[in-house]
């Protein structure tokens, strides 16, 4: 698709010239009551640069669009290339990434960025987003940061969905460093900036925590953890509000508070409306499931009951797999605190089953609960074969410190089943060496 712009004072001169001699319209008329005569003359001769707001009131009058004035495209032509934009995200979020690929990249050729800058930007965003799902990382990092250079305060919001994309990019590329020091500082120019960058701070400081939970920082994690839900309490829109709570529910849960973890995520459903995405609801669903049962342990059923509605609500919805899998998940567990060990397997086995043979933080999960209900059910060496899988499963998905507290799990049910202290050396020390370390002797 071709289109032409001409955003000069002469071109809109004679847009303005031409509707108005179709229309069978006298300057005077036209200029009626806001303007004289006059000044749309010089308009016409290209002798004047209109404002914004002239020019939607002259449009008003001469029966077109503003954008059609602006720059000479018509509604249909504009409608066609929005059509195109929905149609490259629409092939981006069904992984045609080749696709989507070739049409942001014929979006940009087709249209000046001096046309609609808000819409080029998007473009551009898609673009971004199309060379991360492809594994050009490095080209998706040059092409966020020029957007970010050209929207950085003009909009905030904008400024800081980009900043949240390079924070992404820069952990697929795992460097964790880059990815912190973005987040760091967009957070605190987003702080300087003051009033009306309360959501954006918030929206970058999630992300932020996100990153700070990964790289194992303690302390930056409860301290930003504080901050976001300080934030959240004195400001900012529902969704920042939910997003806030429940990453901060995520940290507590990472460090061993699950009783905290409750509470933040029963924020979180509070603040939710029947309105919002149900993505949304059930995550939380299965978060505030999950913190109930480490946290709350007698209250196991009520966690199974929550677990349960939702899995039938997502087979309503034809919720994908990975939600499903993460319920599933979590109804294993509530089967062990309800000491129906059994069941246990079964709906772990059943999470296994939609995960598929990945190596991941949920098929790792998953074998976790299936080998404590094993270690329940006294079946001790398919629990040992079990941990072990997800314990290599972790180290295989990038995530050594998981991975090296699944190896001691391992590790400690060896020694209580009576194994040999070599093997139970053995996985000490793939323990430690996980986390880059050397055990003595070595």
């Amino acid at each position: 698709m071709t289109i032409v712009t001409d955003t000069s004072l002469a071109g809109l001169g004679d847009r303005v010239r031409e509707r108005r001699t179709q229309l069978g319209m006298s300057q005077a008329r036209l200029a009626e009551p806001d303007f004289s005569d006059s000044y749309i003359s010089l308009i016409e001769s290209g002798k004047r640069d209109p404002s914004p707001a002239v020019i939607r009131a002259l449009a008003r009058k001469l029966g077109c669009s503003a954008t059609y004035l602006e720059c000479g495209v018509g509604e249909e032509a504009l409608a066609d290339l929005k059509a195109g934009v929905r149609q490259a995200h629409g092939a981006l979020a069904a992984g045609r990434t080749s696709e989507a690929l070739t049409r942001f990249n014929e979006l940009l050729e087709a249209y000046g960025v001096d046309a609609f800058p808000q819409l080029y930007r998007e473009i551009q965003r898609g673009h971004a987003m199309a060379l991360e799902s492809a594994g050009r990382l490095d080209d998706a990092v040059l092409e966020l940061e020029e957007i970010a250079a050209s929207v950085r305060g003009l909009d905030w919001d904008e400024w800081a969905t980009v900043q949240i994309a390079l924070c992404r990019c820069h952990r697929k590329r795992d460097d964790l460093a880059a990815c912190v020091a973005t987040g760091e500082e967009a957070l605190t120019t987003l702080q300087a900036v003051g009033e009306g960058s309360a959501d954006p701070a918030i929206r970058v400081g999630v992300a932020l925590l996100d990153a700070y939970l990964e790289g194992g920082d303690v302390l930056a994690t409860r301290q930003l953890a504080a901050r976001l839900v300080r934030a959240a309490d004195e400001g900012g829109s529902p969704k920042v509000r939910i997003a806030a709570y429940r990453q901060a529910a995520i940290a507590a849960e990472v460090q061993g508070d699950y009783d905290a973890g409750v509470r933040l995520a029963e924020r979180a459903l509070a603040v939710l409306s029947e309105d919002d995405d149900f993505r949304a609801i059930g995550w939380l669903r299965v978060e505030y499931a999950s913190l109930l049962l480490r946290a709350r342990p007698d209250s196991a059923d009520h966690a199974r009951t929550l677990l349960l509605a939702h899995e039938r609500e997502m087979a309503v919805t034809s919720s994908d797999e990975g939600d499903l899998a993460d319920c599933v998940i979590e109804l294993a567990r509530a089967e062990i605190a309800l000491g129906r060990p059994e069941q246990a397997v079964k709906q772990a086995k059943r999470a296994i089953e939609l995960i598929g043979p990945v190596a991941c933080r949920a098929s790792a999960q998953a074998l976790s609960v299936l080998g404590e209900a094993y270690v329940r059910l006294g079946r001790h060496d398919e629990a040992i074969d079990t941990l072990t899988r997800g314990a290599e499963y972790l180290e295989t998905a990038g995530l050594p410190r998981e991975a090296a507290q699944a190896w001691f799990d391992v590790a400690e049910l060896l020694r209580h089943t009576g194994s040999s202290e070599r093997q139970q050396a053995h996985t000490y020390r793939r323990a430690l060496t996980t986390i880059g370390l050397r055990s003595a002797g070595e």
